[in-house]
């Protein structure tokens, strides 16, 4: 291809390279493990009103062989749609999983993409979690080691979107089997076309649910058109207007820029047993170790939260109250460690059932967040003081790290939990996980429509 050089160019020839891969079994597993998660989390936001208005506008297909599935529905639609609703349903709890070095939730930007599009194009599972291995990689880069994906996130920009565009166009590149020409011009059309402000999620609005979807949408269109033989920039990323400059105010190109993205860089990636905001984890899961011994919480004199100085500062999470929308909880450190200490483990329904709680809120007024400089972001404690002096405190470091790193069986458990969580037959759930994992094992024979067929049965509840 070649009269370019630079970042774009080589992200493009590190996406066409991904076409051919040998894959090792353990992040084949983690490829499985991250769909697993994915499926959940969409099975789960059904009765969301951003999902439903979405999918209110959907067109079902006459002929099923022209489109893909809403994951959950029996009808077939374009594949942009299919794509649209799925990755903004998975994102709809906001508890989708966590990429640091990009800042962004690549679980909502990639599964989709590489189900949805490997499901029209008759795809195997082999070529979807090698898409899904190489969208993962390609977030995971462009976050220049954090220093894109701060930067991106300084100005004002929501990285997900941002890089999700991106990101999903090199997931689309691998299931369409594009070469590098035309890798290079999808992902030059999604940089030219991405985008997403943080304004939403300290808001409190439903629309933050929407970038994810748009950006599935964006890189899946960009790759469709790189095949039929649109140009896109050729130095879209690292041009003197191009990605770098405009969304991350950097005229310096990254190291990391300069190496290849790397397949394994989904290892780091971490999952979100709660919904709430990433940031909230560490310290929601040391809440919860708390209120696991039994504290009587009118004895709580003062809680002390010690957190991640960057996640203590991203927009929403420092907000007190009072909470007008449900959003508006599920970012606010102080009320899910409020909440959690109160109450336990969080749900969705707790952001409507107890939005207005009054004990959360006396709570919250004794609760102060400390900022840590040296706390990685999986880092957090919550130190309880009673009114006798006595001092509890958990926390995440010591707790059972596959809360946060799933391998096979607790991913299977977490799926297993959700889908009880919001009604679903525990037959149904067992029938994903068994198809899934089987195609796993099969996964150059097995068609990734078989494993979307195990997800279709017009949401079953128990």
């Amino acid at each position: 291809m070649a009269n370019f050089s630079g970042p774009t160019a080589r992200l493009a020839a590190f996406v066409a390279s991904c076409n051919t891969f040998n894959v090792s079994e353990d992040l084949s597993q983690r490829a499985g493990t991250a769909m697993l998660d994915a499926f959940g989390l969409a099975l789960a936001a059904k009765e969301l009103l951003p999902w439903q208005a979405f999918a209110s506008l959907t067109k079902e297909l006459k002929n099923p062989h022209e489109g893909s599935r809403v994951w959950g529905r029996q009808e077939y639609v374009s594949v942009l749609d299919a794509v649209t609703a799925n990755s903004l349903a998975v994102h709809a709890r906001f508890q989708d999983d966590c990429d640091m070095t990009s800042w962004a939730h690549p679980g909502s930007l990639i599964v989709p993409p590489a189900v949805s599009l490997g499901e029209l194009v008759g795809a195997d599972v082999a070529t979807v979690i090698r898409a899904i291995l190489c969208g993962y990689a390609t977030i995971s880069w462009l976050g220049g080691e954090e220093v894109v994906g701060r930067s991106v996130v300084g100005r004002g920009f929501r990285a997900s979107p941002v890089f999700g565009s991106i990101g999903a166009a090199a997931t689309a590149c691998v299931i369409l089997g594009l070469n590098e020409k035309q890798a290079h011009n999808a992902i030059a059309i999604a940089s030219d076309n991405t985008g997403g402000v943080l304004e939403p999620v300290g808001a409190g609005a439903d629309d933050w649910r929407v970038q994810n979807g748009t950006a599935g949408h964006r890189g899946v269109l960009s790759a469709l058109l790189a095949q039929q033989g649109v140009i896109g920039a050729p130095r879209a990323l690292e041009g003197p207007n191009g990605f770098l400059h405009t969304f991350a105010g950097l005229d310096v190109v990254p190291i990391v820029w300069e190496k290849d993205p790397d397949l394994r860089s989904i290892l780091n990636v971490w999952a979100k047993p709660y919904p709430t905001l990433g940031d909230n984890v560490a310290v929601v899961s040391a809440a919860l170790a708390l209120y696991e011994l039994g504290i009587n919480s009118s004895d709580i004199s003062n809680v002390s939260v010690h957190q991640n100085a960057h996640f203590a500062s991203y927009p929403g999470t420092s907000f007190r109250g009072p909470y007008e929308r449900p959003p508006q909880a599920m970012a606010s450190t102080a009320y899910a460690v409020a909440s959690t200490l109160l109450y336990g483990r969080i749900d969705y329904k707790r952001y409507t059932t107890k939005l207005h709680d009054e004990a959360t809120n006396q709570l919250i007024s004794k609760l102060t967040v400390v900022p840590e400089n040296s706390y990685n972001y999986i880092d957090g404690e919550v130190k309880v003081t009673l009114s006798d002096g006595t001092v509890h405190s958990r926390a995440a470091k010591d707790l059972d790290q596959t809360l946060f790193f799933r391998d096979k069986k607790s991913a299977q458990e977490a799926f297993m939990a959700l889908l009880n969580e919001t009604g679903y037959d525990a037959i149904t759930g067992q029938k994903v996980v068994d198809t899934l994992f089987s195609s796993i094992k099969n996964a150059d024979t097995t068609k990734i429509s078989s494993v979307v067929d195990a997800l279709q049965f017009d949401v079953v509840k128990r």
